[in-house]
């Protein structure tokens, strides 16, 4: 099984301005996607856009981190943009866990 994967990319005052997951966003990798999205908050510009795709493998502890995530960037009135590519399977997996809403999926 293949890691997580977390690009940035940065504008000219070295603040994130877009960050790219991908891989496996599963238990086994939880502790590193946590310290890498505290990390990252950090340097985030007051707007970003997020590429959720090539997701290998998500579990119920990736969404929770996702959320997380979504929570600190609100409270910092971070303005974020999500863009989703996931197979049928793991877009009903965020359905059925209810969290399609707040992780701002779009219909099929």
């Amino acid at each position: 099984m293949e890691g997580l994967k977390i690009q940035k990319f940065k504008n000219d005052k070295e603040q994130i301005i877009e960050i790219r997951i991908f891989g496996n966003l599963v238990v086994e990798f939880a502790q590193q996607f946590k310290d890498q999205i505290i990390e990252i908050v950090e340097e985030l510009s007051d707007q970003v856009e997020i590429f959720i795709s090539e997701i290998e493998d998500i579990d119920v502890s990736g969404i929770q981190l996702i959320v997380a995530f979504i929570s600190r960037m609100e409270k910092r009135k971070i303005k974020y943009q999500f863009s989703w590519d996931l197979s049928l399977d793991q877009r009903n997996l965020l359905e059925n866990v209810g969290m399609s809403e707040e992780l701002y999926l779009t219909s099929l």
